[in-house]
């Protein structure tokens, strides 16, 4: 009896190998898929809470703020304008415009509604933030919705518009 292996058993085993194979493959790619969906979601969150933090931040002890339907051909020296154009937010000041977050915000909504009441109550901004991701794996929507508490206005009015102006202390 000679030893060895005949070839049925290396197909077998040939066989077996492939499966094998193919299957840690699947779970590698199936991984792989996650793990991308996952980052443009954590990416997308981010950039929806740093849009609306950074707006807070921006506004809360503001002197004046107004709200504009679209974005002024002429900005007025003095005022700062916080809007969203090509899905950025974007802040502009005396010195420039500069952007504050990724091309993910949504654009096509009415975003900021200012609520301004007697001095006796509270003076407060609401504005939706909405970040969407449109790939071959689907779209995907994150949104925000804030209040802010305006310490520093008190007069009478409701507006609401697409661009924040506004002036700092």
């Amino acid at each position: 009896m000679k030893k060895g292996y005949t070839i049925f058993e290396l197909v077998v085993v040939m066989a077996l190998f492939s499966i094998v194979i193919l299957l840690l493959w699947s779970v590698l790619l199936s991984s792989m898929t996650m793990f991308d969906r996952s980052k443009e979601n954590s990416d997308l969150y981010f950039q929806v809470r740093y849009a609306t933090d950074y707006i807070r931040n921006e506004i809360r002890n503001a002197t004046e703020v107004e709200l504009l339907d679209s974005v002024p051909g002429v900005f007025i020296a003095g005022n700062e304008y916080l809007y969203i154009e090509d899905n950025i937010l974007q802040h502009h000041t005396d010195s420039g415009t500069k952007e504050v977050t990724k091309a993910i915000l949504e654009e096509d909504t009415p975003m900021f509604i200012l609520v301004l009441v007697d001095s006796t109550k509270s003076n407060n901004v609401t504005y939706t933030i909405r970040g969407t991701i449109d790939n071959s794996k689907g779209d995907r929507f994150y949104d925000v919705s804030t209040t802010i508490h305006l310490n520093n206005i008190r007069n009478n009015s409701t507006d609401t518009g697409q661009v924040i102006v506004y002036k700092k202390p």
